[in-house]
């Protein structure tokens, strides 16, 4: 078994060249529709299906005063589409990540609030869903599993 800390989490996104996010973290939650079953064949249980899978990603960055998250690019604002969003459990410390990632093809910036604390750092919240497509680090569709 290999553990390591979130050190070297990244954030990319894009084509061609990707920007790379001044991440200071980030969480996803993937999630199943489920569909009930109940009825006089099922007794007194429930039977359940998933159906649709669906996620949802936070990314907080620092913002950066050189670097508008807001301005293009990245364009980082409500409604936006984002390309090719990779989130790197360990991207490593060179100029280009690599290993095990979440990948988003493409998906929608659902919100970004900002948060400014006068004793802290002035961080940036961004709310991103999946617009279809999405895999878990290793390439895994969650779809394939039916």
């Amino acid at each position: 078994m290999t553990f390591r800390s979130g050190r070297f989490g990244r954030v990319t996104s894009g084509s061609g060249t990707p920007s790379e996010h001044p991440i200071i973290s980030w969480n996803v939650n993937p999630s199943a529709e489920m569909v009930m079953f109940r009825n006089t064949k099922t007794g007194r249980h429930t039977l359940r299906e998933a159906t649709f899978f669906d996620c949802s990603v936070e990314l907080v960055i620092d913002y950066d005063h050189d670097a508008n998250p807001f301005a293009t690019p990245p364009n980082l604002t409500a409604g936006a589409t984002l390309t090719n969003l990779f989130l790197y459990v360990n991207g490593g410390a060179g100029a280009s990540p690599s290993g095990d990632k979440w990948d988003f093809p493409s998906c929608i910036i659902q919100g970004t609030p900002t948060e400014c604390s006068v004793e802290g750092k002035l961080g940036v919240r961004i709310t991103v869903v999946p617009n279809g497509l999405f895999k878990y680090p290793g390439g895994y569709d969650p779809a394939s599993n039916t």
